[in-house]
């Protein structure tokens, strides 16, 4: 009997590196597909199902491991990783300071603990504490939080959701003209296993946008779910005990910087900030621009005039 591809697929693959799933930019969110290898699979077909005979001489259908992968990329096709980091790894990221160092050392050591230490039925044990990354922007901090939600899903097939505060923002308004409610599109984000929030404080700061993160940091604390977050404003008062910026530009002095030297606390109330505190493992992070650094780099556009 032929054996399925999944068994025998290729870790050296361009297309998967052996995940079996291969991603794409897609419309604003990275979506996967089934890697191409594996739909010419001379036992399922690319099905994800193979037939066998029962006790009883009947041909029926069982999954195989294709299922499994299957269900992988659907997982990540919810997510919504940002488009621009549909391939993140961790391996592609190049730390220039210390400060990248230690925080790609964090992530890398965060993915070894969440592979080794899940619970029988694949889920987070409770109260794991996650990792909040801040620093300016242009540091890679995006990246570090993607390569990680990346492996979770389809390595683990963990479930997860990815969301930059902005655009939370955005998908709530767009939703009151659909007729869901705050409640409908918070509380998925408060009961998955795992999320990632980017640009934590962007915005407004409005006493509604505080609301809506407080909904769903407290009922994530509330049910000790595992959570990540990243953020351009400054996080460290000695007196609560968290990571400290030891950069030679701190953070707060900077006056270059779209945050204007607010804190994190200034952004999300103290109550937010508490709770978060408490989720994460905080971790400054600082470095070269590197959006800077790639502009500098690219060769200047040609603009013709009219003659």
């Amino acid at each position: 009997m032929a054996q399925c591809l999944v068994e025998t697929r290729d870790f050296s693959c361009d297309h998967c590196h052996g995940l079996g799933a291969h991603t794409e930019p897609g419309q604003g969110k990275a979506v996967a597909e089934l890697c191409p290898t594996l739909k010419g699979c001379a036992v399922c077909k690319g099905s994800g199902y193979r037939y066998v005979e029962d006790a009883d001489g009947y041909r029926v259908a069982k999954p195989c491991e294709l299922a499994g992968i299957r269900r992988r990329i659907e997982l990540f096709n919810h997510a919504g990783l940002p488009s621009r980091c549909h391939d993140a790894l961790l391996a592609r990221y190049k730390p220039e300071s210390d400060a990248q160092a230690a925080a790609k050392q964090r992530v890398e050591t965060m993915w070894k603990h969440l592979q080794n230490n899940l619970e029988p039925n694949g889920k987070v044990p409770p109260g794991t504490r996650g990792i909040g990354l801040w620093g300016p922007p242009g540091v890679g901090k995006t990246h570090l939080l993607t390569a990680l939600a990346r492996r979770l899903l389809l390595d683990l097939g963990m479930q997860v959701k990815y969301t930059d505060f902005s655009g939370l923002l955005w998908d709530l308004k767009a939703g009151f003209g659909t007729g869901r409610g705050e409640d409908q599109l918070i509380a998925p984000l408060v009961e998955v296993d795992v999320l990632f929030v980017d640009e934590l404080g962007k915005g407004r700061a409005s006493e509604w946008e505080i609301s809506v993160l407080d909904a769903i940091v407290c009922g994530r604390y509330d049910r000790k779910k595992l959570t990540f977050c990243a953020t351009n404003y400054a996080v460290g008062q000695a007196d609560r005990g968290v990571v400290s910026y030891n950069s030679a530009r701190d953070l707060l002095a900077r006056k270059d910087d779209a945050t204007r030297g607010e804190s994190l606390e200034d952004r999300v109330s103290d109550r937010v900030a508490s709770r978060l505190y408490d989720l994460c493992d905080w971790q400054a992070v600082d470095g070269p621009d590197a959006r800077r650094q790639g502009a500098q780099t690219r060769a200047p556009v040609a603009i013709r005039g009219r003659g």
